[in-house]
């Protein structure tokens, strides 16, 4: 792609907020098999940029929920990054992973294709697709935003590709890495791989500037429900050609059954199972639920919620 003579393009796995070990309280005795579900999905999403011949993996933060996660979940990361050796991965670390002293990728031997972004303004140049990366990482759980990037990208041809982890906002009073239109327009950059907030966006434009939010592959909670995945596909001078892919192990699905008229407990769960199957579709017996019950039944009937 990026050394065939036309126009210069690059293609790219975005993805951002997979926290990896996050823990779901509400599943009680299961919760702790949930949070090794993450590390399952973050496979999944390597082995879909392979399938897809990806050029570069853009990890926009918050790869892990903490900087606490333990061996058993940071060292199937770095061994399925290293398992890629022709894959450029990109990692800006976010609030929930910030690079201090605490990190996995502090603390451990990083594989060659893994590019971790420093705290301060920087840049990966590779020659080989014709492309700069530039990013940096939350060294605290707060960082402040800037006016406009600190690096200026020449005008050579190459793609310019930014991963941040940060907050869309109209001014820099966020403590999570605000980011402005104005920051965007004026970056010169191709495309922003965005992350830190867990609802996708539609790729928008800044001035000549792509960007987007790809949410998190796996929602946390009843409050992020509806599919969850990655983007990939094409970017370059000019050129935003992303598709949604859904990866999630799991959706979060809050559904209300109206059990008025219902005259016993297996009418009930029968009306339970069947909205879950109208609504789910198929494959659900795979995902979350949070069963709201509403309207009434006849004095007398037992409703077992367990």
């Amino acid at each position: 792609m990026g050394g065939d003579g036309k126009m210069n393009s690059v293609k790219i796995l975005h993805c951002a907020d997979i926290h990896i070990g996050a823990a779901e309280s509400f599943l009680g005795a299961r919760a702790d098999s949930r949070r090794y579900e993450t590390v399952l999905t973050f496979e999944r999403i390597i082995d879909t940029a392979v399938n897809a011949g990806v050029d570069v993996v853009a990890v926009a933060g918050d790869l892990f929920d903490s900087n606490t996660a333990d061996a058993r979940l940071y060292r199937p990361v770095l061994e399925k990054i290293a398992s890629v050796p022709d894959i450029k991965v990109l990692f800006a670390a976010g609030n929930h992973d910030p690079l201090f002293s605490s990190s996995p990728f502090l603390k451990n031997k990083n594989p060659g294709n893994l590019y971790v972004f420093p705290e301060k303004d920087s840049c990966f140049t590779f020659d080989d697709i014709k492309l700069r990366a530039y990013g940096r990482s939350f060294g605290n759980v707060y960082m402040q935003g800037e006016q406009s990037f600190g690096i200026t990208p020449p005008d050579d041809g190459y793609v310019n590709l930014m991963v941040l982890h940060g907050e869309l906002t109209g001014d820099l009073s966020s403590q999570y890495n605000a980011v402005t239109a104005e920051f965007i327009k004026n970056s010169g950059m191709d495309y922003i791989a965005l992350g830190h907030i867990h609802k996708r966006t539609e790729p928008q434009k800044s001035g000549n500037t792509f960007y987007a939010y790809c949410g998190c592959p796996e929602g946390q909670g009843f409050d992020e429900t509806g599919e969850k995945g990655v983007y990939v596909g094409t970017v370059g001078k000019s050129l935003c050609a992303l598709e949604f892919i859904p990866l999630a192990k799991r959706r979060h699905f809050h559904i209300k059954t109206d059990v008025t008229g219902l005259a016993s407990q297996a009418e009930i769960v029968n009306k339970i199972a069947e909205d879950i199957k109208n609504t789910a579709g198929s494959g659900w017996e795979e995902n979350l639920y949070k069963i709201e019950l509403t309207g009434g039944v006849k004095e007398g009937i037992d409703v077992n919620t367990a």
